[in-house]
């Protein structure tokens, strides 16, 4: 069977580095033929992957599974565009031209069902398509969640009346309704990014069925399963502050992603906003000193009449990741209220602010 190197090489290294443990322990990936394509599926603790492979010229059906860390190294040991793979006794052969190179295999008998646990009932399946010109949005709303794992529940992507994703920091939302009926299920981190790697220029089906324990994701070659996070994720709505009550607004802010990006990496990462008349950010370092200012263009409405000026601190690098380079509406409250900033496309972000 032969086929790109990148593209073994590919599919390898992002279940390796998607999926495996931490922990430098054997990991394996099971290898099937089917005619023009090779899969090469995994399964790491509650989510299952399976990448599908194009091939060149199509040889004799093999099945095994190989340790994916030594698949990669002798993946990365052919330097040729193309390599050859086939079953040799016990062993997983690549080869091209002078290159070779041999992979232990594993008899397939021990190895658990992997999609065990993680069945669908096609039947009454819900499914959500993300076209590829909005799935880097979804990919701004994943750059949110958390890796705290003593806020597990907070470890993913949540899909109910919008897509949303929080550290307990800051959050990331994309306000549209999920699927054909009401769900609140959330999707493990490594899952998404994981297919949001694979999607790339292509569109992502997100689906679920009625009980919403299971969730699949489907891209170009590439389907996962994964079984949905226990707890309750927070309603995001309730936080929200709204325009109504707002004291501060600054509209069309068209460089405060510019100012926060280039802001100096201080301590806290702190960046210091203040409204009076007009907008500026300054950083200071760690004795205090102002090492960085910047004024920020936009139109500015103080809505409370008693208080006409607010400086509030912020981590810079949130800010950046909310913003980018986009023209935004940005919503202040009282200096310890959450910042909420209004993106063109739909998009909304919140920032608390450092105390």
């Amino acid at each position: 069977m032969k086929m790109q190197t990148k593209h073994l090489l590919s599919a390898a290294r992002d279940l390796l580095v998607g999926l495996a443990p931490d922990r430098d322990i054997d990991f394996y990936a099971i290898l099937t033929s089917h005619g023009e394509h090779l899969s090469v599926t995994c399964r790491a603790g509650d989510i299952y992957a399976r990448i599908m492979v194009p091939v060149d010229d199509v040889g004799e059906f093999f099945q095994c599974a190989v340790d994916l860390r030594a698949l990669v190294s002798a993946v990365k040991s052919i330097r040729e565009k193309e390599i050859t793979i086939a079953m040799d006794g016990g062993c997983l052969a690549l080869s091209a031209g002078p290159y070779s190179a041999r992979c232990r295999a594993v008899p397939l008998g021990p190895l658990p069902d992997p999609i065990a646990g993680l069945e669908i009932e096609f039947e009454r399946i819900f499914t959500t398509i993300i076209p590829p010109d909005r799935v880097p949005t979804l990919a701004w709303v994943a750059r949110a969640m958390s890796t705290d794992d003593s806020r597990s529940h907070l470890n993913g992507l949540h899909l109910g009346d919008a897509l949303v994703a929080s550290d307990g920091h800051r959050l990331h939302a994309w306000p549209i309704a999920f699927g054909a009926e009401p769900v609140s299920i959330t999707v493990p981190a490594r899952a998404i990014a994981l297919a949001l790697k694979r999607a790339k220029k292509y569109e992502l089906w997100i689906q679920h069925d009625h009980t919403g324990k299971v969730v699949r994701l489907l891209t170009t070659s590439l389907e996962i399963r994964a079984i949905t996070l226990a707890g309750k994720f927070p309603d995001w709505r309730q936080v929200v502050p709204q325009w109504d009550v707002a004291a501060h607004v600054l509209r069309g802010a068209h460089n405060l992603g510019a100012v926060a990006e280039s802001a100096p990496k201080v301590k806290d990462k702190r960046l210091t906003l203040t409204l009076n008349g007009r907008a500026d950010a300054s950083a200071c370092d760690a004795d205090g000193e102002v090492v960085f200012t910047s004024p920020i263009e936009g139109a500015i409405e103080h809505r409370n009449h008693e208080e006409t000026e607010i400086t509030i601190g912020v981590n810079a690098e949130y800010l950046a990741d909310a913003i980018g380079s986009l023209s935004v509406d940005v919503r202040f409250g009282a200096v310890r209220d959450p910042i909420r900033i209004d993106r063109p496309d739909g998009t909304l972000a919140l920032i608390m602010p450092i105390k």
